[in-house]
């Protein structure tokens, strides 16, 4: 069934709108350069934090006084961790750029987490960027697809 040239005009103008409609839905806002250094400045905090939080549980541990020092050291650490996660969740979100590869950069970061060596290393911090960079590459990249149909 051959289409008409009314209907052939009337779906390539469909798809123009669909494309021009994209293209605004895949606009990248500018970067807010004072929340994000504020959120990676929040980001460092917390690790000094994670570090001298170890620190001083490594020493009073063996400690009968310790024992409730190390505890009340674990409990605030919790807290302050789920509260940095959902300010740079927050952050994230604000950015409107893609949430699925900064979900997976973020969860890699929480799994380095549990090793014991690599605990000391400023990870959130280092998770923080790197879901900040993965989610600027991933929409960049989806855009890119839209129109060219690769990745290019």
């Amino acid at each position: 069934m051959a289409l008409s040239r009314a209907q052939l005009l009337r779906a390539q103008a469909r798809n123009r709108q669909y494309i021009a409609q994209e293209s605004r839905a895949h606009e990248h806002k500018p970067v807010n350069w004072l929340a994000f250094w504020l959120v990676f400045g929040i980001m460092l905090g917390k690790d000094a934090l994670d570090l001298i939080f170890s620190l001083i549980g490594a020493v009073s541990a063996a400690t009968v006084v310790g024992t409730p020092i190390t505890v009340v050291l674990f409990v605030l650490g919790c807290v302050v961790s789920i509260t940095v996660s959902a300010i740079a969740l927050l952050y994230h979100i604000s950015t409107g750029r893609s949430m699925g590869a900064r979900f997976m950069v973020t969860s890699f970061g929480m799994l380095i987490g549990f090793i014991p060596i690599l605990n000391l290393l400023p990870e959130t911090t280092l998770t923080f960027l790197a879901a900040a960079f993965a989610g600027n590459m991933s929409s960049k990249i989806r855009f890119a697809k839209l129109f060219t149909g690769r990745a290019g």
